[in-house]
């Protein structure tokens, strides 16, 4: 019976592998648990017994078939009790099929899939939920965003990878876990109790977060960085396993004290940035085996803690000096290997070169705008809206949605959201780079004709109607006729001047009566920019240069014939009004004498008028600042009337569109998207 003994060998040399192995050729969803293991373990040292028993049955039992059959029964009783005591001993698996929590797919913009871990893919579409254990991409020009128990929110950007690794819910407590593969992903997260956890993973990073608004993006040579714009996050840096090895050299002890040590976390705060890539942690992870090392012939415990927390401080010195400079907000100190690096002007310490986007912009439909803290960059070639924050030298987010088959209109800042008006759509982005307004229209914006203010509401014109928004409801405006093509508009006290290009007329729409009080006559040819408004009279250029001034009480008219057709937008000063040709000059008309203009000096050597509809003359006191394609930014001065080169780009970049004002600094931004700053005097 030397056989019969034999048979539950195999069951007594099983290891943990081999259990395991065993349970999921059923199929089985999970890991043994250690009870699990004990439990199974102790059947298998109990086989000897079953073996013995077996063997004095078989005493009586006289047919080797029967006792074939009968050894087969016992083998057949403990693999079914093994996968018995499995679920009945995983009462986790109970709690989890039964407290399983769910993402509910909110918006798709593009294409977004889902794949099981089997490989099976499919579409996502509003509505969807997606459960634990499932990987979510999206395509080129894609954006998905989730909500997690109707209280945060998840935006993941074009060509992003995003592993759901946990997903579980008892009562009010949650427990979450994501990694990110590629791409970059935006949160926003309702604040966690105390025994909830919601964790990030990255190739770099473990991320910790109990409720904020936090971005994480992962390039694809596999660095990661986080940002923060409210609250803050903790990270920790996912060292080299060998570390955690080495420490079995150590009394438990003082292997957890000194875990403890290495595993601490780098809090990032609201407004800052860390970023890490895979060489850098490598060169960490050396330099704190060598710690370790040098530690590890102590022979006592308190002098092993003692050096290691000297040696652990200077290594998270060394660690921070990686990070920090990246996190903390930044000093504004322009160097002289800065003005090296941005151009050449008379003042040579006024110029810095920040970054770049790394994207390439072109000088035709590219707005520049900002809100005074911030600042956008509206590309229809990259189709998207870029959010640069200057304080930190990044990039916050950018946004995308593939409704928007072209880009149009300048996003106009309004009560903590970002406007944006497009031929089919009307948008409200807030501060994470989300539509959280979306309105169908049938002719919206074309043109880069610009929105509005005007006391708690924007004006939106559009190729039929003019539309009003006040934050939360935006509706056409009452007894607007309908036009023919774009409107360009100006306010001026409760009026809206409106310039019909198409039309060849200007109107004014009295808001208060909710009507149009005037339209002129016919202008002799079409006139892509906003009327000027000056005292009772309205001035317009059309595309032939022939400036109008028109008193729209009595509808007398007088007119000044140019040199060239007018490129940009006119802007008044004083009694002057000031533009650019299409020969590449800058030129000043005076309105109070009306009877000749000022041809200044040359600004642009390709003045497109198609370019000027973003690329605007800017004011700030007593100076204007435009922008030219030799990569050179004109100031004039107001008070001298003297136009010089106030910035020169090094590389002869054209610059695009129009210089923006924040905290008293000038930014610029070039072709090649490289962001300059310029100090203001």
């Amino acid at each position: 019976m030397k056989k019969d003994k034999n048979r539950f060998d195999w069951i007594k040399n099983l290891d943990d592998h081999e259990i395991t192995r065993l349970a999921n050729k059923a199929d089985l969803p999970f890991q043994l648990s250690e009870k699990t293991k004990y439990k199974v373990l102790t059947m298998i040292m109990n086989s000897d017994r079953i073996a013995s028993e077996e063997k004095k049955s078989s005493r009586l039992i006289s047919k080797p078939a029967f006792g074939f059959a009968l050894s087969f029964a016992v083998v057949f009783l403990i693999i079914i009790s093994l996968f018995s005591i499995i679920y009945l001993t995983k009462t986790d698996l109970f709690i989890f099929q039964t407290n399983r929590s769910k993402f509910m797919v909110s918006s798709v913009t593009g294409e977004a899939f889902r794949q099981k871990k089997n490989g099976e893919k499919s579409a996502l579409k509003t509505g969807d939920e997606v459960s634990e254990n499932s990987i979510l991409m999206t395509s080129d020009r894609s954006v998905l965003e989730l909500t997690l128990n109707e209280k945060s929110f998840i935006k993941i950007d074009e060509n992003s990878l995003l592993n759901i690794d946990k997903l579980y819910k008892k009562n009010e407590t949650t427990d979450t876990g994501l990694s990110i593969k590629n791409g970059m992903v935006s949160f926003e997260l309702a604040e966690l109790n105390r025994e909830s956890k919601f964790e990030v993973e990255t190739g770099q990073f473990v991320i910790n977060v109990v409720g904020t608004d936090f971005s994480v993006k992962v390039t694809d040579d596999g660095s990661s960085s986080i940002i923060v714009n409210e609250g803050e996050v903790n990270a920790r840096i996912k060292l080299n396993q060998e570390i955690y090895i080495s420490l079995d050299k150590f009394k438990k002890e003082d292997a957890e004290k000194l875990r403890a040590l290495i595993d601490r976390e780098i809090s990032v705060k609201k407004e800052q940035q860390i970023e890490l890539n895979d060489k850098e942690v490598i060169l960490l992870s050396q330099l704190l085996l060598e710690i370790l090392k040098r530690v590890s012939y102590e022979s006592s415990s308190e002098k092993i803690y003692e050096k290691f927390n000297i040696e652990i401080k200077n290594f998270n010195e060394l660690k921070d000096k990686v990070l920090i400079e990246q996190t903390a907000v930044k000093e504004d100190k322009i160097t002289e290997t800065d003005q090296k690096k941005a151009g050449t002007s008379d003042d040579p310490d006024i110029y810095s070169l920040k970054f770049s986007l790394g994207i390439n912009l072109t000088e035709r439909e590219t707005s520049v705008t900002s809100d005074g803290t911030l600042m956008y960059v509206t590309s229809d070639s990259n189709k998207k809206i870029f959010c640069i924050d200057f304080k930190n030298s990044s990039q916050q987010w950018a946004f995308f949605d593939a409704d928007i088959n072209k880009f149009t209109c300048a996003p106009v800042s309004f009560q903590n959201k970002l406007v944006l008006s497009t031929p089919f759509y009307i948008f409200a982005i807030n501060s994470s780079g989300r539509a959280v307004m979306k309105k169908a229209v049938d002719k919206g914006t074309t043109y880069w004709a610009g929105i509005i203010k005007y006391g708690n509401k924007l004006f939106i014109p559009t190729s039929s109607t003019v539309f009003a928004y006040d934050g939360n409801t935006i509706i056409a405006l009452p007894d607007f006729p309908e036009t023919i093509g774009q409107i360009y508009l100006t306010v001026s006290g409760s009026n809206l001047f409106c310039s019909v290009p198409n039309e060849k007329k200007i109107k004014i729409y009295d808001i208060k009566q909710s009507k149009i009080v005037w339209t002129s006559e016919d202008l002799n040819q079409r006139t892509f920019m906003s009327p000027v408004v000056y005292k009772d009279e309205v001035v317009i250029i059309d595309s032939s240069g022939l400036v109008y001034k028109i008193n729209y009480l009595d509808n007398s008219k007088k007119t000044l014939q140019l040199d060239a057709g007018v490129v940009s937008q006119p802007l008044l000063y004083a009694d002057d009004i000031y533009f650019i040709a299409n020969n590449g000059y800058f030129y000043n008309v005076s309105l109070k004498n009306f009877n000749n203009y000022a041809k200044i000096s040359k600004i642009d050597n390709n003045p497109d008028s198609n370019k000027y509809l973003t690329k605007k003359i800017l004011k700030y006191n007593k100076n204007f600042f435009i922008t030219s394609d030799k990569g050179t930014l004109f100031q004039y001065d107001l008070n001298t009337k003297k136009l010089k080169e106030f910035f020169v780009n090094k590389e002869g970049l054209p610059l695009i569109s129009t210089p923006v004002v924040i905290n008293g600094y000038l930014y610029l931004i070039d072709s090649k998207s490289n962001l300059y700053q310029v100090v203001l005097k």
